[in-house]
Formats: structure tokens, C-alpha cells, sequence
């Protein structure tokens, strides 16, 4: 079992790929981007039909913002320790890329509040209760998370 899940970035795309894939290209170009600079972008609050600001035209993004949000929620709650943190800082300072970032393990108590993130962001953004649920459940799958609803992921 590795240690974590893997990059922000990759969690994201994985996910996206899986409920959006129209957005995916949009996905690949946020590597290009400090994910400081995109998670500013995705928090701000937009209406269903209004375009991200990245200088794109004629461009909806639906589950993009909600999954980077719940995602980059994950790795930056997920340094617990003081140790942890300073590393962090001192990476920060010295160039380390943020999109390097990795989503940390998560245990089974976060999928109840994972699944509450993705739905009440949703709902913030004015997708369905349908739509949150596609998400939530691919986040929930691509993180190898299960509970009563989902089963075990497959492997």
C-alpha cells in the first residue's frame, strides 16, 4: 500500500477524467499553474453559467472547482504536525513547486465528511444532488475509500 495517493494535480485529473471528461484538457493546463494561484481561482464563487477566469472564453467548468477544492482541503489539512508544517514552509520558500503536493492516506472517518465537502461545494456551484453524488463517488473510489453506500473499491 503506498504511503498516499498521489499528487494533487493527479487526484484531481483522475477524477475529472472519471465525471467530466470534457474538462480534462482544461485539467492538463492547471499543471502549467501554481495550484496557490489555481485554488484562489476555484474558491471563488461563480454561477453555474459563468466561465473560470483564467483567461479562457466560453468555458464551464462544473466538477474542476469542486474536486480541486475538496482535494487541495485534503492535503493541506493533512500535515498534522508541526514538523510537517515547517517542511512544508521551508519547501515553499525554496521553489518546491505546490503542484507537487501529495494527498495524504486518509482513514475511514473522512468519508462521511468528504462526501458532506463535495455536496455542500456542489450545491455552492449549483450542481444536483445527482451531480454531487457522481462526484463524491469517484473521489471516494480514485482516494480507494469505501463505506455502506459504495462497497470496497474495485482492485
Amino acid at each position: 500500500m503506498a504511503e498516499d495517493h498521489g499528487t494533487l494535480w493527479e487526484v484531481v485529473r483522475d477524477v475529472v477524467a472519471e465525471v467530466a471528461p470534457g474538462e480534462l484538457d482544461y485539467v492538463e493546463g492547471l499543471r502549467l499553474i501554481d495550484d496557490r494561484t489555481v485554488t484562489r481561482a476555484m474558491r471563488r464563487r461563480r454561477g453555474r453559467n459563468e466561465p473560470l477566469g483564467f483567461g479562457s472564453t466560453d468555458l464551464v467548468l462544473l466538477a474542476t472547482p469542486i474536486v480541486w477544492v475538496v482535494v487541495e482541503h485534503l492535503v493541506t489539512r493533512g500535515t498534522d504536525t508541526l514538523i510537517d508544517r515547517l517542511a512544508k514552509g521551508v519547501r515553499s520558500r525554496f521553489g518546491k513547486r505546490q503542484a507537487d503536493r501529495r494527498v495524504p492516506r486518509q482513514d475511514l472517518r473522512r468519508i462521511a465528511r468528504l462526501r458532506r465537502q463535495v455536496e455542500v461545494e456542489a450545491r455552492r456551484r449549483g450542481l444536483s444532488e445527482e451531480e454531487a453524488a457522481a462526484i463524491a463517488e469517484a473521489l471516494l473510489q480514485r482516494l480507494e475509500l469505501k463505506d455502506e453506500r459504495t462497497g470496497p473499491p474495485e482492485r
